[in-house]
């Protein structure tokens, strides 16, 4: 822990990662992924050139407050009914590239609704397929819900969060009272929706509430 080593250096054979300014928004793209923001601050494509396929079935990453007035267990409870009242934060304030670098480049999006600042940004590195959004919240608001939704471009009749030990598995459809009533759905650090071959997964260091719904993997 407390060694010095000598770190040699060699030119990198990969592509650099590019952030670039289009007709659509902004880009990050390195050799495995390209990722399109929008003018509005979600992101419009996320495109996996190994896999030759789009990800995403709609606009990632769109944010939606909702109206969180639980008829029981104010502290803790989420009811079932919470999205009929609720609203997309679209306010954007600011929205441009941040970095730009050989291993690393970033596009940072600030968002305004209410009393509070959103503020995230993506970062994308070199030879990673990994999208990091870093989020920044300034919140001054009373019982409100704050989610943000992925439409993805995968098909499954259940996603998958993470335990302690392992798994729990949650049903991304309504068809009976069972599976209406575990609409929400805990994990700790990722939330998965997979396919036969193919899959996305949502990762995330602090939040511990998802929902899967159709083909929308969320987090609260």
């Amino acid at each position: 822990s407390v060694s010095i080593a000598s770190l040699p250096t060699t030119p990198s054979q990969q592509s650099p990662v590019t952030p670039s300014i289009t007709d659509q928004g902004f880009t990050l793209e390195n050799s495995l992924v390209r990722v399109t923001i929008g003018s509005d601050g979600t992101i419009s494509a996320l495109y996996d050139k190994e896999a030759n396929r789009e990800t995403l079935a709609a606009r990632g990453n769109q944010l939606w407050a909702y109206v969180d007035k639980p008829y029981s267990w104010d502290a803790w409870d989420l009811d079932e009914t919470y999205a009929r009242e609720g609203e997309e934060v679209t306010d954007i304030q600011s929205l441009g590239i941040v970095e730009s670098g050989p291993v690393r480049a970033a596009v940072r999006v600030e968002r305004q609704w209410h009393g509070s600042t959103i503020t995230q940004t993506y970062r994308l590195w070199l030879d990673s397929k990994r999208l990091d959004i870093e989020t920044d919240i300034d919140w001054h608001e009373r019982q409100v819900l704050l989610k943000t939704h992925f439409p993805l471009a995968v098909r499954s009749h259940q996603a998958a969060f993470e335990t302690m030990y392992g798994a729990v598995y949650r049903p991304t459809h309504r068809n009976s009272s069972w599976d209406a009533a575990r609409f929400e759905g805990c994990g700790h650090r990722w939330g998965d929706l997979s396919e036969t071959g193919y899959g996305v997964a949502l990762l995330n260091d602090a939040k511990y509430g998802y929902e899967a719904l159709g083909s929308n993997l969320m987090l609260s």
